[in-house]
């Protein structure tokens, strides 16, 4: 597939897991693959062959990747301390500039949350915590995160800049009303391929954003298959579990009418029928254009 939409003039990357790295030996040897089909023949060049899919980052936190240092700074200030967040004066953040660049104090909005360092740190000082849930909804106008996140000044430290980006240190520190000074000093954050997130937080992390969807006991399901996926004989088992057990339910039947009721709105009913029909027994077609020119009017 990858070499037929590269003919077709696409851009192509093909990513395969290390210890499947065999699989894609000859595509990066050959510095490509030879296509010879009915639809095309050629030698496409793929954009990109590796097998370091798992060196991606995984954020931990719903927000910007920059504030993320900042974060873990103040979680390791409150492991160490019981801060009392009516007692704290004053919060200082220092980190590297681009970093410092999301420094808005009191955001209005869940997208101005998650590039708000001020926001993320209070949130963990506050609730000890820095999910979904705290970006966004009643939390944005909860009194006491507002308070302290007007209290965090965001700071560029040179020495922290010209760390960047090898490292993405942050340090925070507070002061509390007593006049007790409190800090803690991190050199990066966890979720790249230097510092991968363990299972569990991984689990936690898909289990925080899918549970509310499809239910604990489903959202549990799919956490087994997807880091088991190569002992999957079917990937339907996995994707029938990606949508609420409700939704599940519906038939045949009532799938199909519901199809033809919103596609009989852009193209005559005999046309809907004739994609539906293609859509059903897609293994079958030797070009995918087939099904898709049976959907246009």
């Amino acid at each position: 597939m990858a070499g037929d939409l590269t003919l077709a003039g696409h851009r192509c990357r093909i990513f395969e897991f290390p210890e499947y790295a065999e699989n894609i030996h000859p595509v990066i040897s050959q510095g490509g693959i030879e296509v010879t089909g009915i639809a095309r023949t050629g030698f496409a060049r793929i954009a990109l062959v590796t097998d370091e899919i798992t060196r991606g980052f995984i954020k931990p936190y719903p927000m910007c990747r920059f504030g993320h240092p900042a974060i873990e700074a103040a979680q390791e200030l409150i492991r160490h301390y019981p801060i009392d967040p009516e007692e704290i004066e004053t919060v200082e953040v220092r980190t590297f500039d681009l970093a410092a660049t999301c420094n808005e104090k009191l955001p209005k909005t869940e997208l101005a949350a998650k590039f708000s360092v001020p926001w993320a740190v209070a949130s963990m000082l506050v609730r000890k915590s820095a999910g979904s849930d705290d970006f966004r909804g009643e939390s944005l106008t909860n009194s006491m995160m507002r308070a302290i996140a007007g209290r965090v000044a965001v700071v560029e430290d040179p020495r922290y800049t010209s760390m960047a980006p090898s490292k993405r240190p942050a340090r925070v520190t507070v002061q509390t009303k007593k006049g007790s000074v409190l800090h803690r000093e991190v050199e990066g954050s966890a979720g790249g391929p230097d510092a991968p997130l363990s299972e569990e937080r991984l689990r936690e992390k898909f289990r925080s954003l899918s549970d509310s969807v499809i239910g604990p006991k489903q959202a549990e399901e799919v956490t087994d298959m997807v880091l088991n996926l190569q002992e999957l004989p079917d990937i339907r088992d996995l994707t029938r579990l990606l949508m609420p057990s409700s939704e599940r339910q519906i038939s045949d039947e009532e799938l199909n009418a519901k199809f033809l009721k919103l596609a009989s709105e852009t193209v005559r009913r005999q046309q809907a029928e004739v994609l539906l029909d293609r859509l059903w027994h897609i293994e079958l077609a030797s070009d995918i254009r087939e099904v898709m020119t049976s959907g246009r009017s």
